[in-house]
C-alpha cells in the first residue's frame, strides 16, 4: 500500500518530486498510537525521500522514530506557520479527523496539494479545502 499510495502521487502530480516541501501528518502505525514498528509510513517515507523530497513530520504519539533514527516534530502549529507543496495524512489520528481547526489552518497556507492516504477528510472538508489546494483522497475515483 505504501508504493500504491506513492505512486499514485507521482501519477497525479506530473511533475518532478524533487525538493518538493513534503509534510506528513503521522507516522505510527495505527492510530491514536505511538508504536512506529512496521509502519506503513515508512515505505511512503523512503520513496519520497529518494525522490528527493523536503520532508517534514508531525505526530502527536512520536517524539522519536527509532527505525529511521529521527525527531518528529509534535508542534502542529508550528509547522503549519510554513509552506508546503504537499501536505500527506499518513495516519488517522484523532487530531487529523474532524479537527475544523487544522482545516482552517491548512486552508489558510499557500495553494498547495492536500493528500489523504488512508481516508480521514469528510466531504464537507474536502470541499471547503478544494477551494484554495488540489485535493485528492486515495479510493476516490472522483478526486
Amino acid at each position: 500500500m505504501p508504493l500504491y499510495a506513492f505512486e499514485y502521487l507521482q501519477s497525479q502530480y506530473k511533475g518532478s518530486l524533487a525538493g518538493k516541501k513534503t509534510l506528513l501528518l503521522g507516522v505510527s502505525y495505527l492510530n491514536d498510537v505511538g508504536d512506529t514498528r512496521y509502519t506503513p509510513v515508512e515505505g511512503f517515507y523512503d520513496q519520497l525521500e529518494m525522490e528527493g523530497c523536503d520532508i517534514s513530520l508531525h505526530d502527536p504519539h512520536v517524539k522519536y522514530w527509532e527505525e529511521k533514527d529521527i525527531w518528529v516534530n509534535q508542534d502542529l502549529g508550528a509547522l503549519l506557520k510554513n509552506s508546503y507543496d504537499f501536505i500527506v495524512i499518513t495516519t488517522g489520528h484523532k487530531d487529523y479527523r474532524n479537527n475544523p481547526a487544522l482545516i482552517e489552518k491548512i486552508k489558510e497556507l499557500p495553494a498547495c496539494w492536500v493528500y489523504d492516504t488512508i481516508g480521514v477528510l469528510t466531504n464537507e472538508e474536502i470541499k471547503f479545502l478544494s477551494e484554495k489546494h488540489t485535493v485528492k483522497v486515495i479510493g476516490r475515483g472522483d478526486l
